[in-house]
């Protein structure tokens, strides 16, 4: 089979699925073989990720996101001809604090879902849709020790919407999954924020195509300094890097070749209202991209407190 003739192929099972998704948060469209959308949040949680709502308290979250990938690239990350895509996420998402610690421990338990409007171009047309994806219960144990602010919990993910195995996008995700989510937060002084998130996703099987997605994890980094006398601003950095640690399965055989990576970092800037209400807004670019889109991911993110 000539070069072209198998990139071809390699694209027809690369454009059907590309989607974009939002763990509140996400990478974007990822589309490592028959689905590869991720859930989980690589990208998102980059301010004070180690922290959560105070005992007692309620905070809401607003992720908003605009993707433009003007390129699909391979196994080898090479650009699969006449393949770009664009998209849009909104995720809204509450968490609550318990009164009662444990251990020691705060628990907090929330919820978030994802909603999506996603494009695809191809050789072959232009195809379309939109609508609710999924919905993500979540909980956590968090707790402070000194200038170090820590978090981790589990994440489950539950499809939500109609789902069409022969449309050329599909918004609706076709299976359950979940997620392992561990944060920490080093605040040395009130200008400083150093965020690390890490996440470890597990995808179960379409239903209806028999399709498993191989487990991907993750690291998100954020990176803010308040330069100014007013303490509101605050400018730095942030991104993520994501893997996929195990190969795709059709019908329980393996499907090589077919693994995502990505890395993504661009510049943040954040307007605090209060101590729990902000803005943030993030622009990230991607590089060393396999099996997946390649982008600009643009975000704006919002929080506040639900309740006095």
């Amino acid at each position: 089979m000539s070069s072209d003739a198998r990139r071809s192929r390699r694209s027809c099972c690369l454009v059907r699925p590309l989607m974009m998704t939002l763990a509140a948060l996400s990478t974007g469209p990822v589309i490592a073989a028959e689905t590869g959308q991720t859930y989980y949040a690589h990208g998102a949680q980059v301010a004070y990720s180690g922290f959560m709502p105070a005992p007692g308290a309620s905070q809401f979250y607003a992720y908003s996101l605009f993707y433009d990938a003007a390129s699909i690239r391979d196994n080898d990350g090479n650009r699969i001809p006449g393949v770009s895509a664009q998209a849009i996420a909104i995720a809204p998402r509450a968490l609550y604090t318990f009164e009662q610690s444990w251990h020691g421990y705060k628990v907090s338990v929330g919820g978030y879902a994802v909603a999506l409007n996603s494009g695809l171009k191809t050789p072959a047309g232009e195809f379309f849709d939109n609508g609710v994806s999924y919905f993500g219960p979540e909980v956590y144990l968090s707790r402070s020790f000194g200038d170090i602010h820590a978090m981790a919990g589990l994440v489950t993910y539950l499809p939500l919407g109609h789902y069409d195995p022969n449309a050329g996008v599909d918004v609706m995700l076709n299976r359950y999954g979940g997620a392992i989510n561990a944060a920490m937060s080093w605040v040395p002084t009130p200008r400083w924020d150093v965020s690390l998130t890490f996440g470890h996703e597990f995808k179960g099987r379409n239903r209806d195509t028999q399709y498993r997605d191989g487990q991907q994890t993750g690291v998100t980094y954020g990176v803010a300094y308040r330069p100014f006398e007013d303490l509101r601003w605050d400018i730095g950095f942030s991104g993520d890097y994501t893997v996929q640690v195990e190969d795709d399965r059709q019908s329980g055989v393996t499907v090589p070749g077919n693994r995502l990576r990505k890395l993504a970092i661009g510049p943040k800037a954040s307007f605090w209202f209060s101590p729990t209400a902000a803005v943030i807004l993030q622009w990230h670019k991607e590089y060393e991209v396999r099996n997946a889109p390649r982008g600009d991911l643009f975000w704006v993110l919002f929080a506040f407190p639900l309740g006095s």
